[in-house]
């Protein structure tokens, strides 16, 4: 009897069966190989299209796909069918995931926590500086770093991924036969030995046009959160962020200047709500619900919303930009919770007044919207208050953070009890 396999490879091998018929058919026949000994009657009532029967049935091609086998041991790679145990979790409950894995690597895909990080093939020093600091202040034994293996902030993830000894992946766009950009040969050498390779493409794949969309979804359905650091409007980055919002993953993104095209793709995502503003690695744990000590060596400024410092204890100006410092000091302070000598006051209807510790109009507004009618969308907010998007979507993630509303999926949320 032919191992599984083998009968794996050659189920991928046949036109026509993708992840969906594959899984309908592991389903119905218990596995692979059972489906090359039904007989047609078999097949066909399994919703198969006559010609895809006919594949199977007439499917000869075993002396090639041995080779195959072989040659994936030899490069020392992993078949990791959606049955296998060692099969990323993450992606069992997606339709469209692939049925079939390609791996050559040392650490688990099924990690207790999993970032991705993604953003544009030639940074600005904001960019590269952003990308080196957030994995470095991300760094702790049970986190999982991902990238695409590309140049720019991809590599600079990988590279401090394995600096600060985190495990990280490259989900390539291409078969393990190729290396695309061949100058991260040694970068790729590296992360085999303490972390791996991944991609859903057979070993003879180049990369092309249409197999990069086909990773940046991977990327995303691997991920508990994606963290887009610069990107363009029409970013590869910017997929890789759309599937991971559609998959219901946190999509955070690190804003840039609005005159800056690095940064317009950033913004963007923000000004849709498709993404959180990503200033801080805190932050960023504390969206997540990661209850890691705090990083004392950081040097990023904490948000208003969910720094627990008081003001004068702040980040020295020196680590601020020196536009916002300006811009700021021209400005008239901010009637918020940041500027302690002018101390919000929340307004609240009589029926519905403001839990303990809100803070601000808006704040008291959104509150006592969910307290009449719950859930609500974050459409339903702007509707309602008139606010633009990230005004609304930053004050949404304070009160998250603050644990007085969770966010469902569909942007929908509800006031905690």
């Amino acid at each position: 009897m032919k191992d599984q396999a083998l009968y794996q490879l050659a189920l991928a091998r046949i036109d026509g069966i993708g992840p969906v018929y594959t899984k309908k058919l592991i389903e119905q026949f218990g596995d692979a190989a059972s489906v090359f000994r039904a007989d047609r009657s078999a097949l066909e009532h399994a919703g198969l299209p006559r010609n895809v029967v006919t594949a199977i049935l007439e499917f000869t091609d075993y002396p090639n796909l041995q080779m195959e086998l072989l040659h994936l041991r030899n490069i020392r790679a992993r078949i990791l069918f959606f049955t296998d145990p060692d099969y990323p979790h993450r992606l069992l409950h997606l339709p469209n995931a692939p049925a079939l894995l390609f791996y050559q690597g040392t650490v688990s895909l099924n990690a207790h926590k999993v970032i991705a990080v993604v953003g544009t093939r030639v940074p600005s020093e904001y960019g590269k500086e952003m990308a080196a600091r957030l994995v470095r202040e991300l760094a702790r034994p049970d986190l999982l770093i991902l990238s695409g293996l590309a140049l720019g902030v991809d590599a600079i993830a990988h590279r401090n991924a394995l600096k600060y000894h985190l495990p990280t992946v490259g989900v390539l766009g291409h078969g393990l036969d190729h290396l695309y950009p061949a100058e991260h040969r040694s970068l790729s050498h590296a992360m085999r030995g303490h972390g791996g390779l991944l991609t859903s493409f057979f070993p003879e794949t180049g990369p092309g046009s249409h197999t990069f969309p086909a990773r940046n979804q991977l990327l995303a359905g691997l991920c508990d959160g994606l963290v887009v650091i610069e990107s363009g409007t029409d970013g590869g980055s910017l997929s890789a962020a759309n599937a991971a919002w559609q998959y219901g993953k946190k999509v955070f993104a690190v804003p840039g200047r609005i005159t800056d095209k690095k940064s317009q793709g950033c913004l963007e995502l923000i000004h849709k709500g498709e993404a959180i503003p990503m200033l801080s690695a805190e932050q960023l744990k504390a969206a997540m619900g990661w209850h890691w000590a705090a990083n004392h060596d950081s040097h990023q400024p904490a948000l208003p919303f969910s720094s627990a410092k008081p003001a004068e204890t702040a980040t020295p100006t020196s680590h601020i930009d020196p536009a916002a410092t300006t811009e700021t000091a021209n400005s008239t302070p901010p009637t918020d919770s940041t500027n302690p000598a002018n101390p919000p006051k929340p307004v609240a209807s009589q029926d519905h007044p403001p839990r303990p510790g809100i803070n601000g109009t808006l704040e008291a507004k959104l509150i006592n919207l969910l307290a009449a009618q719950q859930p609500r969308t974050l459409n339903d907010f702007i509707t309602l208050t008139r606010q633009p998007v990230p005004t609304i979507s930053v004050t949404l993630l304070n009160l998250e953070l603050r644990g007085i509303i969770r966010s469902l999926p569909g942007k929908r949320y509800l006031l905690v009890s």
